[in-house]
């Protein structure tokens, strides 16, 4: 075993500096994601559509087998590594899974918000955006299992990490674009909504819709952005892994947080409703025709609606404008 001086110690810093920054976020940001969960389970759990309830599962049982790997792969190198230098330069067999398990995350999440766009209205360029998006988002995904195929046959060695190059390229570049077309797509389709609006309330469930769509998918395009950038200028760090750490859990917590925001968008819309959040959202409420359910008692007649059944789950609010 090589001798560990004390130049050799300080090349090192960067590299299991990145990877032990990058394991204590991602255990940071999945408490962070069963504490989504908890709330999830608590209001829509047996509410939501049978589909929605499973992605939410595989999501989080990915992302902990994700966070175990992680830190089987910092330990590797860290600890049982600790005083020899060429254990940076191996691979655990950890880390050759992580791609496929981050790719399979970003897949699902990505496909949902591909399916929200394409149920938001009846547009054929938003549907065609949609297809763009679910196809990039299955090409990115076979890159990862193409990566961790080719991880495999590498027998461990850091130093043929080269050959991924084109695969990684893809799967980078794939990412990001549908990232970007998702943000840009529903911050797009909202924008239309609220300009076809006049009634006050709806405007400021709009402009929050907006926002916390601007929000979430900044989160995942710079994080996507950032992973480029490190792989594209500096291939021999492990910057672009670190982020690589985080990203899984970037996913899973905006899959989360968009979903338990549905409580919040109709408590900003109605403060004195008080029915389940998870009952169907009336599009008469959006439009200033709600009227609230004593009232309806009183008069012994059914609340208005200009429309009936549009839920709140895929937030088709902006279907106003359509």
């Amino acid at each position: 075993m090589a001798t560990l001086t004390q130049s050799s110690a300080k090349d090192m810093v960067p590299i299991t500096g990145s990877m032990f920054v990058g394991c204590i976020l991602n255990w940071f940001l999945f408490g962070a994601l069963l504490i989504q969960l908890y709330d999830y389970q608590l209001i829509y759990q047996r509410r939501d559509r049978m589909f929605l309830r499973c992605a939410v599962c595989v999501v989080c049982f990915l992302e902990l087998i994700q966070s175990v790997f992680i830190t089987h792969t910092v330990w590797d190198v860290l600890v049982s590594g600790w005083g020899d230098p060429s254990a940076t330069s191996k691979i655990p067999w950890s880390t050759i899974v992580t791609p496929t398990l981050v790719g399979t995350v970003s897949l699902i999440v990505q496909l949902f918000f591909a399916w929200r766009i394409w149920t938001l209205t009846e547009n054929i360029c938003a549907h065609a955006v949609a297809i763009v998006i679910s196809l990039a988002s299955i090409m990115q995904f076979g890159s990862t299992i193409a990566i961790t195929a080719q991880y495999a046959l590498l027998n461990h060695d850091s130093g043929k990490l080269d050959t991924l190059y084109i695969t990684a390229k893809a799967w980078l570049y794939g990412s990001l674009a549908c990232d970007l077309l998702i943000t840009i797509t529903m911050v797009t389709l909202l924008f239309l909504a609220r300009s076809k609006l006049s009634f006050k309330p709806t405007q400021t469930l709009i402009n929050y819709l907006i926002m916390h769509t601007m929000e979430t998918g900044a989160i995942t395009a710079v994080a996507a952005a950032l992973r480029l950038i490190f792989f594209l200028t500096q291939p021999n760090s492990v910057l672009y892994v670190a982020v690589l750490f985080l990203l899984g859990k970037f996913y899973g917590n905006v899959l989360l947080t968009t979903l338990n925001g549905r409580r919040r968008a109709r408590d900003l819309l109605n403060p004195e409703f008080t029915t389940s959040a998870a009952q169907p959202l009336r599009l008469g409420e959006l439009s200033g025709h709600y009227t609230s359910r004593t009232e309806a008692q009183q008069d012994k007649t059914p609340p208005r609606a200009a429309f009936d059944g549009i839920h709140i789950s895929t937030e088709i609010v902006s279907s106003v404008a359509y």
